[in-house]
């Protein structure tokens, strides 16, 4: 597969001693977000944890705090939290998280989002075990709008067009402004919810243990929405081909004109918001992952 390569802006810093360094940019960022806001912004490295566990992440900001005292989240009075990968923390990922930070809106989107899906997941769930989401239409968009997608492409967006703005206003150089995953990162949590809905819609048919892993995957894993592609017997003889059958179903779903009807219009409705927010994006040729540039965050 093609590796997409892209610009960066300089280091935002480095770590020593676990205590944060600044590059001459990245201090003036931070000058300028605490004369802005009249908060400091706190920089940490990312957990060892976290970096094992999200391969790319670069940075991340936790409206909720670092702490269970929430300390550095969004409702902290005395300071804002953002973290680094030690080795990979450029000043537009600082930005970006930046810009998470000081979003007013962040923490209660997060928290309506989550209490959404511990509502929602039970239901959807059992439904997709039992065959009876049959209005794909209807529950592709129900999923986007309150399972999390629409939710994650706003407040990222968000992040990216705070970001320019910060670069901009201190006057620093922002070349991953010009790249396409400006736009791509954003309306990729969109392109996963599609994924994440599809395969609850065509879940494979077979023992329900099976089926349990299918569902679970699409919603708790959305960069692994498919499951096993064989069952075996005691023997090690292919029994079952589960993943063929799913991918029959993917394909009726695909020729579902209602249905991709309503694909091309939350596509549609997702490029419109982010020309607006971002301005007109640049052609994506190669392909995007997340891996590429990721920022995590909640």
């Amino acid at each position: 597969m093609q590796t997409y390569q892209y610009p960066e802006s300089a280091l935002a810093g480095n770590f020593r001693d676990g205590i944060f360094v600044p590059s001459e940019e990245a201090n003036k960022l931070l000058s300028y977000l605490k004369k802005r806001y009249n908060v400091p912004t706190e920089v940490l490295s990312l957990p060892d944890d976290v970096l094992k566990t999200k391969p790319g992440i670069r940075g991340a900001f936790y409206s909720a705090g670092v702490t269970p005292t929430g300390y550095g989240g969004s409702a902290d009075p005395n300071r804002r939290v953002v973290t680094l990968a030690p080795k990979a923390g450029d000043l537009h990922t600082l930005a970006h998280e930046a810009g998470h930070a000081y979003d007013p809106v962040l923490h209660r989107s997060n928290v309506q989002v989550q209490q959404q899906r511990q509502s929602l997941v039970p239901n959807v769930g059992d439904a997709a075990l039992a065959g009876q989401l049959t209005r794909p239409g209807e529950f592709l968009n129900m999923y986007i709008d309150f399972m999390g997608p629409r939710s994650n492409l706003h407040s990222e967006t968000t992040a990216q067009k705070m970001a320019a703005e910060y670069l901009k206003d201190i006057s620093s150089k922002h070349p991953e402004r010009d790249q396409p995953w400006y736009q791509e990162y954003p309306k990729s949590f969109i392109d996963k919810g599609i994924g994440s809905a599809t395969a609850l819609m065509s879940i494979p048919s077979g023992p329900e243990q099976l089926k349990v892993g299918y569902v679970e995957d699409a919603l708790f894993n959305n960069e692994k929405p498919f499951g096993p592609s064989y069952v075996f017997d005691f023997y090690g003889n292919v029994v079952y081909q589960p993943r063929e059958d799913q991918m029959r179903r993917v394909l009726d779903l695909a020729l579902d004109p209602k249905y991709h009807k309503t694909v091309n219009e939350i596509e549609r409705r997702t490029q419109t918001y982010l020309d607006r927010e971002l301005g007109k994006g640049i052609p994506n040729t190669g392909p995007f992952t997340q891996g590429m540039s990721y920022w995590g965050g909640s």
